[in-house]
């Protein structure tokens, strides 16, 4: 995360030595995770590819045209964007376009649920909502991007494997609880911690 970041959402406030470990402890936290998933997303890229010349080699060997085969250019295409989209996490420029392209997005229903509940909230007590909010932004921010780790994860074994899937129902549910993870949660709400 960072410092601007920190400094936005903590501006005014004084902060003691725990609050200070905690957000330093979610700011090397999700620098941590930037570049594991920068890691993973290469070598998701990387084994689609060499996967696409070994079904190729298969392929060749079994006399079936290259006009049959249905998925070669769906790996080439998908093996070569998880590349592309790790350089631009590594280097932040595809950070920064996502936040761009996702900000008119609305931010996540938490913030829509948030917002509702402090409607009964009395005035004198709105200061600690303000203060809440900054200390689980960050917890937020970190299901949110858990959410897009499901996402890529689920979408590439679905794209890429040949076989029948072995636990179907295990692979729609963690689907579609990487879109509800993102939806409830906010696709950009991680994105400004990974700069």
């Amino acid at each position: 995360m960072s410092n601007d970041l920190i400094e936005d959402l903590l501006s005014g406030l004084i902060l003691s030595d725990l609050e200070i470990m905690y957000f330093g402890f979610f700011s090397a936290m999700f620098q941590f995770m930037k570049y594991t998933f920068v890691f993973i997303i290469m070598i998701v890229g990387l084994l689609t590819l060499t996967r696409l010349r070994g079904v190729y080699i298969q392929q060749r060997s079994k006399g079936i045209l290259k006009e049959e085969d249905q998925l070669g250019k769906v790996r080439l295409i998908i093996g070569t964007l998880y590349i592309c989209f790790g350089f631009g996490i590594l280097f932040n420029y595809m950070i920064y376009f996502l936040i761009w392209i996702l900000s008119p997005l609305p931010k996540g229903l938490v913030y829509s649920l948030i917002e509702i509940g402090s409607r009964y909230i009395p005035e004198s007590y709105l200061f600690l909502r303000e203060r809440l909010l900054i200390y689980i932004h960050p917890i937020i921010a970190l299901a949110s991007f858990l959410g897009i780790i499901y996402f890529f994860l689920s979408f590439y074994y679905l794209i890429n494997n040949n076989r029948v899937i072995s636990n179907p129902h295990g692979l729609i549910r963690l689907l579609i609880k990487s879109v509800v993870m993102i939806i409830f949660l906010g696709f950009s709400t991680s994105f400004p911690y990974l700069v």
